[in-house]
């Protein structure tokens, strides 16, 4: 097998991950209908009912965070269940985009709640298990830092042993604009990083309002043993509009 192809075989499930993460959130205009309330318990935010849809455009950028030509492309990200117990927790929605399920729900003080679909990404699912098994926890209302998410040494194909390590910190208020309107988002930034295989990084921007993040930016940067960086890239989607039911 040639050097070339060996290294193929190291950055393709890096690349995947990085499919997968930048995949995860979205974000959309001023609906036509009245915006629901959630309970009063779960800091006022949205619980967002079936037939909800968020509308999102999306493009890639390079190493230097520049806009990739050609790069544009749009999806609708459609609340397909709402109300619903899933992994022990209860008044959980369901949220369908490019063919994976993920899980939303809050905590009483308003944080939100994320559970990523364990069965959309196969054999990923048994390198990183923590990573695809869990509750994730952004302090969009107790503006927690420093929230250790994933701690744990991993054994990978040819690479062998690293220690990878996520993490999710609440930066501030924003406001963000959709279609016309103009949105008080809380913005998080979730950190997944190895000491020998990678740096990623994906801010979020979640609209208590609406129920969802409107804006999601990523970069990963992979850096391959003995060849030095593979690669260098990321992704921002950015909500258009959005309808609530």
């Amino acid at each position: 097998m040639s050097s070339l192809s060996v290294m193929k075989l190291r950055i393709l499930p890096l690349l995947v991950i990085a499919a997968i993460f930048s995949g995860i959130f979205s974000a959309g205009c001023k609906s036509s209908s009245s915006t629901p309330s959630g309970p009063p318990d779960y800091g006022g935010n949205v619980f967002p009912k079936s037939g909800t849809t968020y509308n999102f455009h999306v493009y890639l950028t390079d190493s230097l965070g520049t806009k990739v030509p050609g790069s544009d492309s749009d999806y609708v990200a459609s609340v397909t269940q709402s109300g619903i117990n899933y992994m022990g927790k209860s008044n959980v929605f369901q949220v369908s985009d490019a063919g994976a399920n993920n899980y939303y729900t809050y905590e009483h003080n308003g944080d939100v709640d994320l559970y990523l679909d364990p069965t959309a990404f196969g054999v990923l699912s048994s390198f990183f298990p923590g990573v695809f098994n869990q509750w994730y926890t952004f302090p969009a209302a107790s503006h927690v830092k420093g929230l250790i998410v994933y701690d744990s040494t991993i054994t990978l194909p040819i690479l062998g042993a690293a220690e990878v390590i996520g993490r999710i910190d609440y930066v501030g208020e924003e406001t963000i604009t959709v279609g016309t309107e103009s949105l008080t988002a809380e913005h998080c930034v979730f950190k997944v990083s190895s000491s020998l295989l990678f740096n990623y990084t994906q801010d979020v921007w979640f609209v208590s309002k609406i129920g969802y993040f409107v804006e999601n930016k990523t970069r990963l940067t992979v850096t391959i043993p003995g060849f030095g960086k593979g690669a260098n890239s990321g992704r921002v989607e950015t909500m258009t509009s959005y309808s609530l039911k």
